[in-house]
């Protein structure tokens, strides 16, 4: 009996830990599973964001893993390292490019491995449904909107290089993907120019951009860039992860009216590994640098080695016009053209040579001459060098926006989700005030139109002292540069020459010889078969 007895409580006693252990145990949730942007628009990379909870009375001891799902399919799984003890919170970020047509997110907690022993193995996910609208559904319900994309502001003092431009480049590819017409920064100041407009006044803009044919125009500023290095440190060079925060804001004008309609704000926060990340604090001091705006026109150095920024500006001490720099061999070979800048008078406008040419082929080490065009004539030239050997400082790539290895880093993948979200809220925006295509009236406002043929025949309108040849038809028209065209002269069927396009703007192109031959102005061209 006593034996029974003995049994009974040891049974008793295993019944008791048994449903203690069952009590006292972890239970994993997905408290919340978000999008960012939450309503992501075609080729948005999108920042999926899992919060995982342990709501059990139990520490999850053990590393598990948090799985992320696209339609069933597996995108990645996120391991949680520490424990994760009651009450407690861990959230994890991954990245999906967002394809049109409609999808289910999944994170679960705990999977594919399933570790830990929960008091609740059937709670472990979360799911939540998105459609990303197909860019012809975008171009009709924003009734074939017409945008152009002014000067975006840098405001960051990050010491990157082509912020401003690099995020209006972004901007206006991201609203073309989507399909928007779009007046792009470039042909937006080469109108300002061509018309003596300032950019800087608004009303300047806005008629450029009613002449270019735009509804609105979005101007902006880039806020912040910001980074947070955790990693090994040598020299200036670092290996190791981090994130980045980039924060844009932007005002939308109705260009008939000039009114501002509203203001945007996005913001990209973007966590993950880099190859190679530097301390920008030595770069903004390089050895023999001098002040580039200190007068007249100047380079930051006498000397660069392959592949590092070359630096180039000019202190206006005129009155406030357009300038652009060109760049040649000391031997009068034309290399690049850098673009225009407006500068007042008593101003400074600055310009980044990457040390590649118009086909994007990198300069060999040389005697380089930087020209500054007014428009009608040479005013100023600036000689540098490039010498052979390897930089000590990060290459033109690695801080250029645009850049290749600038879109692999951190802080290129939290301009690309800033961009992304400005575009997302753009478009919404949009939406709210645009009429659809039913109510338009024929010849209202922003009625579609359907775009022009692009033509392949134009003529040489100028040649140029640096011996450019300037021919009236560019983007617009279908123009790409790398184009090869035969030139034929008005009453000779049997082309004499040919040229190449290494420059391309909306309404003119510019070209190099490509054979030996007299360009005359009115020549014919025609695009070269392949």
């Amino acid at each position: 009996m006593r034996w029974l007895t003995a049994v009974g409580r040891c049974a008793l006693l295993f019944l008791v830990l048994t449903a203690w252990t069952a009590i006292a145990a972890p239970d994993l949730i997905v408290v919340d599973l978000e999008l960012d942007p939450p309503a992501p628009l075609p080729g948005t990379n999108v920042a999926l964001t899992a919060t995982i909870e342990n709501i059990g009375d139990d520490d999850a001891e053990a590393q598990f893993f948090v799985r992320f799902e696209v339609d069933g399919l597996l995108l990645e799984s996120l391991p949680v390292h520490s424990d994760l003890r009651p009450g407690r919170t861990k959230t994890l970020t991954t990245s999906w490019i967002a394809e049109e047509g409609e999808h289910a997110i999944t994170a679960e907690a705990d999977r594919p491995f399933d570790r830990i022993l929960e008091a609740d193995e059937s709670n472990n996910a979360e799911s939540l449904d998105v459609y990303v609208p197909f860019p012809l559904d975008i171009a009709e319900r924003v009734g074939g909107v017409h945008v152009a994309v002014g000067q975006f502001e840098d405001r960051s003092a990050s010491g990157f290089v082509n912020v401003g431009d690099g995020v209006g480049d972004k901007l206006s590819e991201r609203l073309e993907q989507v399909g928007i017409r779009v007046v792009n920064t470039d042909e937006l100041a080469e109108a300002m120019q061509q018309l003596g407009l300032n950019p800087y006044l608004r009303s300047d803009a806005v008629t450029a951009a009613g002449l270019l044919g735009a509804d609105f125009l979005v101007e902006g500023t880039v806020a912040e860039i910001s980074s947070a290095e955790s990693s090994l440190s040598l020299v200036f060079f670092s290996v190791g992860g981090g994130s980045a925060d980039v924060s844009l804001d932007a005002s939308v004008v109705s260009v008939p009216t000039a009114e501002t309609l509203f203001g945007l704000s996005s913001d990209g926060h973007y966590e993950g590994v880099n190859e190679l990340s530097f301390d920008f604090g030595p770069l903004l001091s390089l050895p023999g640098a001098t002040d580039v705006c200190a007068g007249g026109l100047a380079s930051d150095r006498e000397a660069y080695y392959g592949s590092e920024s070359v630096l180039i500006g000019y202190a206006n001490a005129l009155s406030a016009a357009w300038f652009s720099v060109e760049i040649h061999t000391s031997t009068g070979t034309f290399i690049r053209w850098l673009g225009w800048q407006y500068i007042a008078s008593g101003g400074c406008g600055t310009w980044h040579w990457d040390q590649r040419d118009s086909f994007g082929a990198q300069a060999p080490p040389n005697v380089y001459l930087a020209k500054l065009w007014d428009g009608a004539s040479y005013i100023a030239s600036k000689t540098f060098q490039i010498q052979p050997g390897v930089s000590l400082f990060p290459l033109v790539d690695e801080i250029t926006i645009g850049s290749e290895s600038f879109e692999d880093s951190i802080v290129g993948g939290a301009v690309n989700r800033a961009v992304d979200q400005l575009v997302s809220s753009l478009v919404q925006a949009l939406e709210g005030i645009v009429p659809s295509p039913t109510s338009r009236a024929s010849g209202a406002a922003f009625e579609a139109v359907e775009a022009p043929v692009p033509s392949i025949e134009g003529r040489i309108a100028a040649v140029l002292p640096d011996g450019r040849i300037a021919i009236n038809i560019g983007a617009t028209s279908g123009v790409s540069r790398g184009d090869f065209f035969l030139v034929f002269s008005a009453a000779d069927p049997i082309a004499h020459g040919e040229v190449v396009i290494v420059e391309v703007r909306d309404s003119v192109s510019y070209a190099l010889k490509a054979s030996d031959f007299i360009p005359t102005i009115g020549d014919i061209i025609r695009r070269a078969e392949p």
